[in-house]
């Protein structure tokens, strides 16, 4: 054989390969049990996530939808609906509302509800608003309000505290002249509740 001469021996360097896969192959082991468990844990918990998501989606299609509904029951409601803040302050009010008092709605927030009331029967007013905090319940009571031309109309109020960060009374205009046997409101009303309470809590 010449000097410096390399031979390859093909026998030997299969060994040689067959025993580094060996190796690797045992070096290599499956995961145990429990991170098979861990595995399939973190698997089904992506999955309720993703479906949790999509629950939350439909939900929220379907509550923008019902506050549609009820913010235009409250907006084209035949009798007139305001919201009231505990200093007076009419904070929202419907078309039938407006019409009533004789201004935009624009015009008409933010201005005093009891500035509409014929002066010597604000104490009505000032009273139902006072048992309507004090009862939490609905309290009505009849005045008369001032309208354009220098008239004045006879309602029925009926007052409902409206739970939220900052209190609200929401309350039904009823005018006595059209109003029928039944003492309440229509049945529209616990819709117009539903609406105003959501769409508070939306910008409360």
């Amino acid at each position: 054989m010449a000097k410096g001469k390399i031979t390859l021996d093909l026998g030997n360097l299969r060994r040689r390969a067959e025993d580094r896969l060996r190796e690797r192959q045992l070096s290599e082991r499956p995961p145990d049990a429990d991170a098979q468990r861990l595995l399939r844990e973190l698997e089904v918990h992506k999955i309720e996530l993703e479906m949790q998501n999509e629950e939350l989606r439909e939900a929220r299609v379907e509550l923008e939808s019902a506050l549609t509904r009820y913010t235009e029951m409250f907006e084209f409601a035949p009798i007139g609906y305001v919201t009231i803040s505990l200093d007076g302050a009419l904070r929202e009010l419907n078309h039938a509302a407006a019409r009533l008092l004789g201004a935009a709605r624009s015009q008409l927030l933010q201005r005093r509800f009891d500035s509409f009331v014929v002066p010597g029967q604000r104490n009505r007013f000032v009273d139902l608003m006072q048992r309507v905090l004090d009862s939490e319940a609905r309290e009505t009571t009849e005045l008369a309000l001032m309208v354009p031309g220098g008239q004045s109309v006879a309602v029925q109020l009926l007052g409902t505290l409206l739970a939220r960060v900052e209190p609200m009374i929401l309350i039904a205009i009823q005018d006595v002249g059209v109003q029928s046997t039944e003492q309440t409101p229509p049945t529209t009303e616990s819709g117009v509740m539903a609406a105003v309470s959501a769409r508070n809590a939306r910008h409360g």
